[in-house]
């Protein structure tokens, strides 16, 4: 019997974008750039799988399932100054935003940044979608390299819920399963599906050297990371200090006996940080973890310091996903600095779109096929969106420059397979 099957690449969109630019007081075109896109790999081995998923489930007899309202990677486009080179695994849209527009509806306010569909010269019809779109002379102003097609929102669909017992802490996804730390002192392992695989349930954490000072009297719900076969906690004092500085705890536990840990070291930080968060970059192998100052703090592997980031909001979880990094609440894009080290560019998103649904959930964790998102008004709830934060991408062979003398208009087509 076939369990399971491979979403095969036989359904591959194509697509062809076209830029000009136009004299606003004479109407004659002054440049021109024309490319084709690629369709993410995201979008193919997700959304559309999402879609085909929903063709057999909708409405049936037996546990009905709708995906329909899957979120959707091609409704937003994005003009960004994004010069890297292409890449279908990209997991999310680079560079600084100049301009963007919808293709869901047209649009006729005052923004600097956002344009409008031309809805009397777009069309869709069989196997293509012709979207033109038109940016007037004070609208996205500024130099573009990227144009990336994204979502306006995200769907937290009821069918992708998935309900704890006990409000968790952080989340981490290792080899297809999902590890959680809750808030009542229990370590619990899923598989991907949220089924329960083993739990462990103590009064709190036993280290097995270092004795306890006071002041650590719980360490029952810490933040934690996986590195390889281990789990790093991370905790506080509860408001305890030591020469007036905030003791930070890190003890490291087997993967396979989560609640017996060994102090590994502890940190001295000037303001306290409850849950002070804290995380492993498997693609840099580094640790992060902040302080109450809005900072990030970036070690090796032995918690040696190497680099200090400022950050807006150290609020909530660290998570890492490839070039991705967010603070549950901010976004950045990870790149390589001259020192050979992280260096964190915000993602400007609250006039782009939303990569949360900022007033109720926040990012709890990432793997392959999904962004975890736990609503904060209800701990016990964990959605699993699709990722599909890049549904295509084209990058133009030189830069465009729009100024205030002039209008864009921009034509892409996608062209569906027969």
């Amino acid at each position: 019997m076939i369990e399971t099957i491979d979403f095969l690449d036989n359904f591959s969109p194509k697509g062809h974008v076209k830029v000009e630019l136009f004299d606003d007081l004479t109407g004659r075109k002054v440049d021109g750039k024309s490319k084709h896109n690629y369709i993410s790999n995201y979008a193919k081995k997700n959304f559309f799988k999402y879609l085909m998923y929903g063709g057999f489930t909708y409405k049936r007899a037996v546990n009905p399932q709708s995906y329909y309202d899957a979120t959707n990677p091609f409704e937003r486009m994005l003009l960004t100054t994004a010069n890297h080179p292409e890449n279908p695994d990209e997991f999310e849209y680079k560079g600084d935003v100049i301009g963007y527009a919808s293709t869901k509806t047209a649009y006729s306010g005052s923004s600097p940044q956002i344009g409008t569909i031309n809805t009397s010269e777009s069309y869709i019809n069989h196997g293509r979608c012709h979207f033109v779109f038109d940016f007037a002379t004070n609208v996205a102003i500024g130099t573009f390299q990227s144009i990336y097609f994204v979502p306006e929102d995200f769907r937290l669909t009821s069918n992708s819920v998935s309900s704890l017992s006990n409000s968790i802490t952080h989340l981490e996804i290792k080899d297809n399963f999902i590890y959680t730390v809750h808030s009542s002192g229990v370590f619990r392992k899923y598989d991907k599906y949220f089924n329960l695989v083993q739990e462990w349930t103590a009064a709190k954490i036993v280290k097995t050297n270092n004795p306890e000072p006071s002041g650590f009297t719980t360490f029952n719900s810490p933040n934690f990371t996986i590195q390889d076969e281990y789990i790093y906690y991370s905790d506080t004092s509860n408001g305890y200090r030591v020469n007036g500085n905030y003791p930070t705890q890190i003890l490291r536990a087997s993967l396979s006996d989560p609640l017996t840990a060994q102090w590994v070291t502890t940190f001295y930080d000037s303001n306290y940080k409850s849950y002070p968060p804290i995380t492993f970059d498997r693609k840099r192998n580094l640790f992060y973890r902040t302080n109450g100052l809005s900072q990030l703090l970036i070690y090796d592997v032995n918690f040696n310091l190497l680099k200090t980031f400022s950050i807006g909001s150290n609020n909530g979880d660290l998570i890492v996903y490839g070039d991705l990094f967010t603070t549950s609440r901010d976004h950045y894009n990870i790149n390589t600095g001259t020192d050979g080290l992280p260096e964190f560019q915000k993602m400007n998103l609250t006039s782009a779109f939303d990569l949360v649904q900022q007033s109720y959930t926040s990012i709890v964790g990432f793997d392959d096929d999904f962004c975890y998102m736990q609503y904060t008004s209800s701990g016990t709830r964990i959605h699993c969106v699709p990722n599909v934060f890049v549904g295509s991408r084209c990058l133009l062979p030189e830069p465009v420059t729009k100024t205030n003398a002039q209008t864009m208009k921009i034509t892409y087509d996608f062209i569906l397979p027969s």
